[in-house]
């Protein structure tokens, strides 16, 4: 999503300034063109000399320095226009009360408030300081103002500030500042929907130690997720336990343990609202029949009677015909052969709007993989296929898709 896009990363002076460090990383990684602006103030932290090998680009952190777009080696004052010109997106990290307050009122004498004011490209601020501070009403007031002009806002949270006490002023994570980025570029393509999402696997336990699960990491509905939500989608999030978090702009997320949890938290979820269900969870289809109170002992042997769980998909299915509700419901499949035959089965008996299949026999996708590779088929009979790509990227191609159908 930030794939070729400009991105000047706005530097000031800060305890939190390693973070620009860490965020310019993950820029880099997802291809995205960075360069970086800093104050006076923030040299005396970092020296221009680390961001410009970090960048592979000379560092603006002087009014009066070269024009470093063009090629002339003649000083110029006109560097700041050029690189508002160039910039997709400006994101502030870390924003200190100062700088924020600079560019709540016009001021412009320093590299990144010049900037600041002389770009009309997306701009985001992420600001970090003492959380007295950040609670300031002149602060607070200063931040209502650029929300007022456009600017995006992450706001810090709570967390051990750099003088030892507690408080609402500490930089977000490096991933949420990037998410936040991406989140700039996004079509709000969703805006208007709810968006319901399952993930991760189920678990249906035998004792209170033991149960039976599968390798699902949770990852590619924790993607689909995120990416809905970037999409403008007003997104809830179901899921079996997983070692990820949700996304910063995932509001609603539920955790739950087995499939009659999710069953249930599903159904709840369903509104008489245009709505879009991404079944993406992969849902133990087997449970014991019975479930011991105590821990089973140590046994040479034992034999394990297993029941199927509760058909989630047909039930909400039923639900959502009696009800007559607006709902677009969506299954993914993880299949080991007759990849597209057993999706277009599933289509047919579960009464989905499409499926999102994949081979899972592949060792280089899926459940342990951090990428995918997916067919979706459709109940009018169409089939898109998604080449193999990251999680995140697939999610978003899955995702754009859907919404291309729905629009037909």
């Amino acid at each position: 999503m930030i794939e070729g896009k400009n991105i000047v990363i706005g530097v000031t002076g800060g305890v939190a300034i390693y973070k620009a460090l860490e965020v310019i990383s993950l820029l880099k990684k997802k291809n995205a063109h960075v360069r970086v602006v800093q104050t006076e103030d923030s040299t005396k932290f970092i020296s221009p000399l680390l961001f410009e090998c970090l960048t592979n680009s000379p560092v603006f952190s002087d009014i009066f320095k070269s024009d470093f777009i063009s090629s002339s080696p003649v000083p110029t004052s006109t560097t700041h226009i050029n690189w508002a010109s160039w910039a997709d997106a400006l994101v502030i990290v870390p924003a200190t009360a100062n700088i924020i307050a600079r560019i709540a009122h016009g001021i412009a004498d320093d590299p990144v408030s010049l900037l600041a004011l002389a770009t009309k490209a997306k701009k985001l601020c992420v600001p970090a300081m003492h959380g007295d501070m950040y609670g300031n009403p002149a602060t607070q007031e200063n931040i209502r103002k650029l929300i007022e002009r456009g600017w995006k806002i992450l706001e810090p949270k709570e967390g051990k500030l750099a003088c030892g006490s507690y408080g609402k002023g500490h930089i977000t994570e490096e991933d949420v500042i990037v998410d936040a980025i991406e989140d700039l570029f996004c079509e709000k393509i969703f805006s208007g929907w709810k968006v319901v999402v399952t993930a991760g696997p189920t678990r249906e336990y035998m004792d209170p130690v033991r149960f039976i699960s599968n390798p699902s990491s949770g990852m590619m509905g924790f993607c689909l997720a995120s990416v809905a939500a970037k999409m403008g989608g007003d997104i809830t999030l179901i899921s079996g336990y997983t070692h990820l978090s949700p996304s910063y702009n995932v509001k609603n997320f539920i955790e739950v343990e087995d499939t009659e949890q999710m069953r249930d938290e599903v159904i709840k979820e369903l509104e008489d609202k245009r709505t879009l269900l991404l079944m993406a969870a992969a849902v133990s289809n087997f449970k014991p029949k019975e479930r011991f109170s105590q821990k089973i002992k140590k046994k040479e042997r034992m034999i394990l009677e297993l029941v199927q769980t509760e058909d989630i998909l047909k039930t909400v299915r039923g639900v959502v015909e009696e009800r007559r509700l607006p709902v677009k419901m969506v299954g993914f499949a993880a299949e080991t052969e007759h990849v597209e035959q057993n999706a277009r089965k599933k289509i047919e008996e579960k009464g989905l709007w499409a499926c999102v299949v994949n081979d899972v026999s592949r060792n280089d996708i899926g459940f342990s993989s951090p990428y995918n590779e997916v067919d979706i088929i459709f109940k009018d009979g169409r089939k898109v296929h998604i080449e193999k790509d990251v999680k995140e990227k697939v999610a978003y191609n899955i995702l754009k898709e859907i919404k291309d159908a729905i629009e037909d």
